[in-house]
């Protein structure tokens, strides 16, 4: 039995829509009702909703041991797309609670419990870097703890740790790590999150650059790489590298709104940002913008998709089209 850990998320609603297309009953796992009604609206709009009957529900936090045990009992393949996504750094200790201790929790139910297949949905921020600067950063780029790595970035390295230490006693496993993951879903989501920024956003764009991959994209790669069983390994899942200021304008045309031609430049994104610190710090002002966040909207990296696209032979949706479908979804709901 396939289990998908995080079943309300972003990724995980997408997965229960691809598995139970294939599948006559699919576990999930959840941690609210609301959430659980957020992963059935995304199945009503597709017109799948007698699908949605055909997931079993179990409630599991993953920091809470024993209510795991419950929810992964009778289960061979678990599907791990949960996680906290933060920039602030007073969420540092709950990045490591929920990422790298949740993670472990799942890696030592799953070796109690006997499950055969564990695969992770990671992140870009869990690569390394490259030998030189100008190489795009692949897979076998190597973690640097002297570089100033976010909290966040630290958390999602630190679970892909955990996932190893499975294997090495005894799992079989898979990590994919995809860039910004843009596309249609109810609740709180990147491309959500991106789409009202660059909709409302009329000062400018930041001019960093990274990878962008649609959620359809890395569940189709998750499920094409376990079926050619390419197990004990790594893949990045990205449409290609765009700069912030390149996605904002792509969103913006698709929402028939004028082009920003204004950048951001770094002195003004540093000075946004401390002007922001000490309000912050005495809980005057919640901070958006936190120094983790400009140094990634400042970084030019760029990644190659290389190795899932020749282990496949995966051909990646256009991020026009990608952008287009995510702007008209958000603008209606």
């Amino acid at each position: 039995m396939k289990i998908v850990v995080g079943g309300t998320g972003f990724v995980g609603t997408h997965l229960l829509l691809a598995l139970t297309a294939t599948h006559n009953r699919v576990l999930a796992t959840y941690r609210n009702q609301d959430k659980k009604a957020r992963t059935k609206a995304l199945f009503d709009y597709e017109n799948r909703s007698a699908d949605f009957d055909k997931i079993d529900w179990r409630y599991a936090d993953i920091t809470d041991v024993p209510s795991l045990e419950l929810a992964l009992t009778g289960v061979s393949t678990l599907y791990n797309c949960s996680g906290f996504v933060s920039f602030e750094p007073k969420d540092y200790q709950k990045l490591l609670k929920i990422n790298i201790e949740g993670t472990a929790n799942l890696v030592n139910c799953a070796l109690h419990l006997g499950i055969e297949t564990f695969i992770h949905v990671s992140s870009i921020a869990a690569l390394g870097a490259m030998p030189l600067p100008e190489l795009p950063i692949n897979e076998e780029a190597e973690w640097n703890r002297e570089l100033k790595n976010s909290d966040y970035a630290i958390s999602k390295y630190g679970a892909e740790i955990e996932v190893w230490r499975g294997e090495q006693e005894g799992l079989r496993v898979l990590i994919v790590n995809p860039g910004v993951i843009l596309g249609i879903g109810f609740g709180t989501n990147s491309g959500r999150l991106l789409t009202k920024f660059a909709t409302k956003n009329t000062y400018g764009f930041p001019p960093g650059t990274t990878a962008f991959v649609s959620v359809t994209d890395v569940v189709a790669a998750v499920l094409e790489l376990e079926a050619k069983q390419l197990y004990g390994k790594r893949f990045i899942l990205s449409a290609g590298n765009y700069s912030v200021f390149e996605i904002g304008n792509k969103i913006r045309a698709a929402a028939k709104l004028a082009t920003v031609n204004k950048q951001l430049s770094a002195g003004m994104l540093w000075t946004a940002s401390v002007l922001e610190y000490l309000p912050a710090l005495f809980g005057l002002k919640r901070r958006r913008l936190s120094f983790a966040m400009v140094r990634s909207a400042l970084s030019l990296d760029q990644y190659s998709n290389d190795s899932v696209r020749e282990q496949l032979d995966f051909t990646f949706e256009n991020i026009d089209t990608t952008v287009a479908t995510m702007t008209e979804f958000y603008s209606k709901n």
